[in-house]
């Protein structure tokens, strides 16, 4: 079983996280921090890579190695200067091929590459181990020197050797692309080029850092070897059961001000960009909001599509065929539209918008209008905060009961809004009861002891409870400013350029 050699962690890409945010505000919603993590890790361009190497057995700090012409990462160092002088010699050093003598001497034979045919030279010639590094540095750098040392055959036909006299009629010699005091004009060999710019330009070469940080989509790539077997191992684990990419998430959505909160003390954490209120025996709501608040109280998880029928007696819609089923996680990136009710349909078939690496960032703005309502009507109520979600098409409606579908989305919007009542990302709501405050305390022997009433408050109020699971998400900002590497030309991890949240509607009654 491989056992990955790397920390790794997953961190939202900036462009994606600011049109994940943006919708999550605009929709009003709330999702499962687990599912917003699913999203983040769906595609490679909606995170970053934050690597870092395990300690070895004897506690040595490790480091990645950066071949710095492609930022590629690399296990040690001797890889990633064989990978930039075998495809960037060109960015350090100009070559020229020029006519010299051939080789003068005594050769009974000439050595071939078992891997790939080519004659490298007589083992009695001078320069032969130098001519078996560079052939291995050019052409074999992912094979080990002695496996490839092993493959070498000696052939001793006549025109074998001639073949190769002339091929070493033509060689080629180097000059350096930038002046570097101390240099030669020309390099006879790569050997010669690579060991005098890694004297003097190394940082060009290869850098050596124990914290990397990577765009996703660069993943695919990465050499083959244990980085990147150790990314894809962990991108895996993490799509199955996101655990730490959920609390890199946490800290973060709490520095953009979203409110966090669990399902009781060891329950699934949601987020949500609308802080919950709750109702006491002194919150006064006008009738037509107190009679829609008392349904979904006392029917909890009814779907929005099913308020018409439920909670106004509506008839039901005509048949038509099912909708295709959209995953709950791609919720998160849909964008409101102005809606008509030949278009209007259940929240699962509404169409999702690609938000990843920004491309199609969704309008927060945008006026969306009610499904009871042919043309669209723009009302204060409307444009100050997202229109629910639309139900099904109301054309087979009477006028009377599209005025009375207009007035309970525009409410249930209002209640949404306030945090009064809790609209989940696959369109069920939740009301939580009235909490009833505690009684004053009454002195007893040996201390006051809580009412039955107020045990029965702090209950509902455990029902629901803030998120106060340690902040991992300050790793993320740690590891942006210990290195800062900065690989395909970006830096990450900078902060957020968050948009203003909606503004807050008035109330109906008001």
């Amino acid at each position: 079983m491989f056992r990955p050699t790397l920390d790794v962690l997953f961190y939202p890409d900036d462009a994606a996280f600011r049109a994940l945010t943006k919708a999550i505000r605009a929709s009003c919603r709330t999702y499962e921090l687990f599912e917003v993590a699913h999203l983040i890790l769906q595609k490679p361009e909606r995170f970053v890579v934050v690597m870092k190497p395990l300690a070895g057995r004897d506690g040595q700090v490790r480091h990645v190695h950066v071949a710095q012409p492609d930022h590629l990462p690399f296990e040690t160092e001797e890889d990633a200067v064989a990978h930039v002088f075998q495809n960037h010699l060109a960015k350090f050093c100009d070559a020229e091929e020029i006519e010299v003598e051939p080789p003068k001497g005594n050769f009974v034979g000439v050595s071939r590459c078992g891997f790939t045919g080519e004659l490298l030279g007589p083992p009695n010639y001078h320069l032969y181990p130098q001519l078996l590094r560079e052939h291995h540095a050019r052409r074999l750098t992912r094979v080990p020197y002695d496996k490839f040392a092993a493959r070498v055959e000696l052939v001793k036909e006549p025109d074998q050797i001639a073949a190769w006299l002339e091929k070493m009629k033509k060689t080629t010699r180097y000059k350096l692309k930038e002046a570097i005091a101390g240099a030669p004009e020309f390099f006879e060999t790569v050997d010669a080029a690579r060991q005098f710019l890694l004297a003097h330009k190394k940082d060009a070469i290869v850098r050596s850092l124990e914290t990397a940080r990577y765009p996703g989509r660069m993943i695919e790539q990465f050499p083959q070897g244990d980085i990147r077997a150790s990314v894809e191992a962990i991108l895996e684990q993490q799509r199955r059961f996101p655990l730490d990419t959920a609390n890199n998430l946490r800290g973060r959505l709490r520095r953009m001000k979203f409110n966090l909160y669990k399902k009781g003390a060891k329950g699934v954490s949601y987020v949500c960009a609308v802080k919950r209120s709750f109702r006491s025996p002194k919150t006064v709501l006008a009738d037509h909001v107190q009679k829609l608040i008392t349904f979904i109280e006392q029917h909890p998880l009814t779907p929005i599509t099913k308020l018409p029928q439920d909670f106004l007696g509506l008839p039901p819609p005509p048949e038509t065929p099912a909708p295709v089923p959209v995953p709950v996680a791609a919720a998160v990136m849909e964008t409101p539209a102005v809606v008509t009710p030949a278009e209007a349909v259940a929240p699962e078939a509404t169409p999702s918008v690609e938000a990843a690496g920004g491309e199609s960032a969704p309008d927060a703005g945008a006026a969306v209008q009610s499904a009871a309502e042919v043309k669209p009507v723009e009302t204060p109520a409307a444009e100050a905060a997202p229109a629910p979600v639309p139900v099904a098409a109301a054309t087979h409606y009477t006028p009377e009961q599209q005025l009375q579908l207009r007035e309970l989305l525009i409410n249930l919007r209002w209640l949404v809004s306030e945090g009064y009542v809790t609209e989940y990302g696959d369109g069920k709501l939740y009301a939580p009861p009235v909490i009833e405050p505690p009684k004053p305390k009454e002195a007893v022997a040996g201390g006051a002891a809580p009412t039955s009433e107020g045990a029965e408050a702090a209950e509902i109020h455990a029902e629901e409870i803030e998120d106060t699971t340690d902040d991992l998400g300050e790793d993320e900002e740690a590891a942006s400013q210990s290195d800062d590497v900065l690989l395909g030309g970006e830096t990450l991890g900078q902060p957020l350029s968050v948009p203003p949240p909606p503004e807050t509607p008035t109330t109906p009654n008001s």
